[in-house]
């Protein structure tokens, strides 16, 4: 009929019969390997009964328990004062898990310098979880200020949507330092070059998965941060 886009309910020749055929092919076969990633991914995510996590997948969840008592505390202040909850499912569902993510690094990443700590203890590496810290480790050498890709950020601009969530992470930081003095994030280093630095850090190292708890009702992707640790690494004491 003139004037109607939408396609027919049926094929009309040869050419639409094998172009339908070959597009319900390929479908299949994407939903067969996002069926198997997602399968393979709560197998080493510890989902599936009887199979051990493999600790160097970090899911939201993860990163909101596990880490030092004191670290964890500002942490999840900082997210409860700027994104108004800590509940991981939450977070994804309202896009905020990768604000998240950012804001657990650059936490790392104040933790790990001498003049950090919220008490009188000087914070290190071994206050962190092993693999945590191996993992902050390969960061550092992998993208920190001195590294050829560290170099090449410090000489590129932010883009205007990297700006804008800098700034925001920024107030979040800001708010979170008024609230309370002793925060991990009063720290002088808690900057908006380290924030935008952490966005671009957790973009390289991070991948978007479908949602790993397998509920029907709930298809909110979420953000998958895999601990490298290809770097030679020396325990601290």
């Amino acid at each position: 009929m003139a004037g109607n886009d939408s396609l027919p309910p049926w094929p009309r020749n040869q050419r639409q019969f094998h172009a339908a055929r070959y597009r319900r092919g390929q479908l299949h076969i994407l939903r067969s390997v996002s069926d198997s990633m997602v399968a393979s991914l709560r197998g080493i995510a510890g989902l599936i009964p009887n199979l051990p996590r493999d600790k160097r997948i970090m899911r939201l969840e993860h990163i909101l328990v596990a880490a030092p008592k004191d670290f964890l505390r500002d942490f999840r202040a900082a997210i409860h004062v700027g994104l108004r909850t800590r509940d991981a499912e939450k977070l994804k569902q309202q896009d905020l898990a990768e604000s998240a993510f950012i804001l657990w690094l650059c936490a790392l990443w104040l933790w790990s310098l001498p003049t950090s700590s919220p008490v009188s203890q000087v914070p290190s590496r071994q206050n962190l979880p092993a693999r945590t810290a191996k993992w902050l480790a390969f960061v550092r050498a992998t993208y920190g200020e001195e590294s050829e890709i560290g170099r090449r950020w410090s000489a590129l601009p932010a883009s205007e949507e990297g700006r804008l969530l800098t700034e925001s992470h920024y107030c979040i930081v800001k708010a979170a330092a008024e609230k309370d003095p002793q925060s991990i994030y009063s720290h002088p280093e808690a900057t908006t070059d380290r924030l935008l630095w952490c966005l671009r850090v957790i973009r390289e190292e991070s991948f978007v998965s479908p949602n790993l708890d397998g509920e029907v009702a709930n298809q909110t992707d979420e953000i998958i941060l895999f601990l490298e640790q290809d770097v030679t690494f020396t325990e601290v004491g």
